[in-house]
C-alpha cells in the first residue's frame, strides 16, 4: 500500500489523487450534457462542499408477484454526505439488496424521490441512467466480475476505456490504482493466477480507477477467507480515510464494524441509522476455531418478536434466518 497522508496534503507519490488535472482534461469527471446537466462535481475531494452523494426521500419500490403485490422498499429516507463510510444491514428479505440496486442505478423506484451527487435520478431510464451509472458509480461485487483470461491491470482499464481515455494515459492511470490496493507486481497477472482476496482489490482499484463520487460495495468479503478480508477492507477504509464516499452491503457485524455507521434493514424499512466507532484491526491475526466466537449475523426475528437487529450466534450458522443463505 503507498503511504498514507493526511487529508488536504499534497500527495508525495504518484497515485490517483494527484492526478485529478489530467482526469479532468480527459474528461472522465464533471461532464454535463443532455440528461447529465446538474451533476455536481464529483472529482475534487478537497472540497465537498455541502451537497450529499446520496439523498433518498420517501422511496418505495413494489413488485407484483402472482398478481399480489410486494413491497421491497417502504418510505424509505436515506442520506450519506461526502466522505462518509456507510453500511447497510438486514437479514434475508430485509429489501437491502433493492435499495442497493436502486442506490446504484441498477433499478428504479416506484415512489419517491433519489439525488446522487446533485442529481434527481430517480426518473432517469435507459441511456440517461447509464450515463449517471458510469461515471458517478464504482461498484463492488461479492463474485468480483472480472475479465476471465484478462489481465488485471486491463481489467483495471475498462472503465477508462469506455470513457474514451487514450491508451497511454488509461495504462498510468490503471497502474497506480493498482499501486494503490497493493498489487503493482500483479499488474500482468490474469484472475486465474490470483487469490481470491487479490481478485477483489483489483476490482476495487477497477472501481475507483476514474474517481468516481460513490463506491458501492455489495458483500464485497462475502466469497473471502478471514485474510482476504481484512485487506479487501482495509483498503476501503485507507479510500475512505482520504475522503471517499463508501457503502457497504454486508450481513456481516464484523464487515459492519469497519463503517463510521450503520443502517440496518428490516422488511422494506429502515430500523436502525446510528454512528459508532470503526472497529479496525490493525492487523490480520489467525482466529483458532477451537476458540472463535461464531460469527455474528442478522436473522429474521421470530413470530412476534419486535426487534429484527438480534444477532445470531448459534455455533456452525452458514445462512441467515430459517431461509438459509441469502
Amino acid at each position: 500500500m503507498r503511504p498514507r497522508r493526511r487529508r488536504g496534503q499534497p500527495d508525495a507519490t504518484p497515485g490517483l489523487r494527484g492526478d485529478l488535472g489530467d482526469r479532468a482534461e480527459l474528461g472522465i469527471r464533471g461532464d454535463r450534457d443532455g440528461d447529465l446537466a446538474g451533476l455536481g462535481e464529483t472529482g475534487d475531494l478537497r472540497d465537498p462542499g455541502s451537497v450529499p452523494t446520496i439523498e433518498v426521500t420517501g422511496l418505495t419500490r413494489s413488485f407484483l408477484t402472482g398478481g399480489t403485490q410486494v413491497d421491497a422498499l417502504v418510505d424509505v429516507d436515506l442520506r450519506v454526505d461526502r466522505g462518509e463510510f456507510v453500511a447497510v444491514m438486514g437479514s434475508s428479505g430485509s429489501g437491502k439488496s433493492t435499495l442497493m440496486n436502486i442506490l446504484g442505478c441498477l433499478d428504479t423506484p416506484t415512489a419517491g424521490r433519489y439525488v446522487l451527487d446533485g442529481t434527481d435520478v430517480a426518473t432517469l431510464r435507459g441511456a440517461a441512467q447509464a450515463r449517471v451509472r458510469n461515471r458517478t458509480i464504482g461498484f463492488v461485487f461479492q463474485s468480483f466480475n472480472l475479465v476471465p483470461r484478462t489481465s488485471a491491470v486491463t481489467n483495471v482499464e475498462l472503465p477508462l476505456m469506455y470513457a474514451g481515455v487514450p491508451r497511454r494515459q488509461r495504462r498510468r492511470l490503471a497502474l497506480e490504482a493498482l499501486a494503490m490496493v497493493g498489487l503493482s507486481d500483479r499488474a500482468d497477472h490474469t484472475p486465474t493466477q490470483l487469490s481470491g482476496g487479490q481478485q477483489q482489490r483489483v476490482a476495487v482499484a477497477r472501481a475507483v480507477v476514474s474517481e468516481p463520487a460513490l463506491l458501492l460495495a455489495d458483500e464485497p468479503t462475502g466469497n473471502l477467507d478471514s485474510r482476504s478480508t481484512h485487506d479487501v477492507l482495509r483498503v476501503l477504509a485507507e479510500l475512505h480515510d482520504e475522503g471517499r464516499t463508501v457503502v457497504v452491503i454486508t450481513h456481516e457485524h464484523d464487515v459492519a464494524g469497519w463503517a463510521g455507521r450503520t443502517v440496518v434493514m428490516h422488511d422494506g424499512r429502515v430500523v436502525s441509522d446510528e454512528a459508532q466507532v470503526p472497529r479496525r484491526p490493525a492487523a490480520w491475526e489467525p482466529v483458532d476455531p477451537a476458540t472463535a466466537a461464531p460469527r455474528r449475523r442478522l436473522v429474521a426475528p421470530a413470530a412476534g418478536e419486535p426487534d429484527a437487529r438480534v444477532p445470531h450466534e448459534a455455533p456452525g450458522t452458514v445462512g441467515i434466518g430459517p431461509g438459509g443463505p441469502p
